[in-house]
């Protein structure tokens, strides 16, 4: 177990992804348990996660970006949902990394 707590890790994630905003110019706040996929292109997942491990010493051995993409994100005029066969990357799962000192397989 490391010590860091969930509001330092949550700060440092928050600090490292571009902002997210909507078509009118307001700031969008990303939940903890939200898909990172439906706001972030892969690129950035693949950044934050190089930068997250490196910050908070995790092994990285169990991350593969291809666990997580490619990611189906709804249109604005779909009527059905997206159906993803990947699992949502969220900020919680940074979080329980950077506090166990690895990535759960």
């Amino acid at each position: 177990m490391c010590n860091y707590s969930e509001i330092e890790v949550q700060a440092f994630i928050r600090q490292a992804l571009p902002p997210v905003i909507t078509f009118t110019l307001r700031n969008i706040t990303v939940g903890e348990d939200s898909p990172l996929q439906d706001y972030y292109e892969v690129i950035d997942l693949i950044l934050l996660s190089q930068k997250v491990f490196e910050a908070f010493n995790i092994d990285a051995q169990g991350f593969s970006i291809e666990h997580y993409t490619p990611w189906i994100v709804r249109g604005f005029f779909a009527r059905k949902p997206a159906v993803n066969l990947r699992s949502a990357l969220t900020i919680d799962m940074f979080v329980q990394a950077a506090q166990q000192g690895y990535w759960p397989t």
